[in-house]
């Protein structure tokens, strides 16, 4: 792909299924140990600027090189016997294996230039990343959504501890003034775009930020009342918790 600030070229891989599976998931959208990455899809370009995968051009496919064939497959014999004792056969090898000469690949291969992979942006990066990109609006959304999610992390592990022990309470959630801003900002930029499908997520930064009245007015405009996240928000609201709370699907 191309990146959209000065057209440098890099790799990513394609998917061709998604598995949203994870270990945790929490109401700001935080998915510890998810299948499939959470990132939001920012990168940094090698010119310094910051860029979305969703606005990278794609320009060329790389399909995953077949490996090299097992030395003698020539004289691999397709007999009944072969596939009984789950051995492969000469037509598996001809359809999954590259049968060229050895030569030949590594020609091939010294003869290919591929274009290095895409750099992921490192949480401890965020903070920069916000302050580089004032006025992006699209980056700065999900720069700011990771950020988010990257300070909560400490009271992850109080809400971890704090269950253990009791099922029927959560932990203080004090959030810090470091957090308040960004979340305020976060909200400011959601609300005046149409970049996030999710309702739920600025019920929940309504909730964290202990605007409750404003939270539940939001999700009484919701339409999806059987998804989880609304009987989730309806409890946490009506409770008064501001903190982000674990759940499953």
């Amino acid at each position: 792909m191309a990146a959209p600030c000065c057209q440098a070229l890099y790799t990513t891989p394609a998917y061709s299924s998604i598995n949203l599976s994870a270990s945790e998931f929490w109401t700001d959208g935080q998915r510890v140990h998810g299948l499939y990455p959470n990132d939001g899809g920012l990168r940094l370009c090698k010119c310094g600027a910051y860029f979305l995968l969703k606005d990278a051009e794609k320009v060329d496919f790389i399909q995953e090189a077949k490996p090299i064939a097992p030395e003698g497959w020539e004289n691999i014999k397709s007999t009944w016997w072969t596939r009984f004792r789950g051995k492969q056969t000469k037509e598996q090898v001809l359809a999954f294996y590259d049968t060229r000469p050895i030569e030949e690949i590594k020609a091939e291969q010294k003869a290919k230039v591929i274009p290095p992979p895409t750099q992921f942006v490192k949480d401890q990066e965020l903070a920069q990343v916000i302050h580089d990109c004032f006025g992006e609006q699209e980056v700065l959304i999900v720069a700011r959504r990771r950020y988010w999610r990257y300070l909560n992390d400490p009271f992850r592990e109080i809400y971890r501890e704090h269950r253990n022990k009791d099922q029927s309470s959560f932990p203080i959630f004090e959030p810090t003034e470091l957090q308040i801003s960004n979340m305020t900002a976060l909200l400011e930029l959601l609300l005046q775009t149409s970049q996030t499908n999710d309702p739920f997520e600025v019920i929940e930064l309504f909730r964290e930020l202990g605007k409750f009245n404003e939270a539940k007015s939001r999700l009484d405009q919701v339409e999806d009342q059987k998804n989880v996240l609304f009987k989730i928000m309806s409890e946490l609201i009506e409770e008064k918790t501001i903190g982000p709370a674990r759940f499953r699907y």
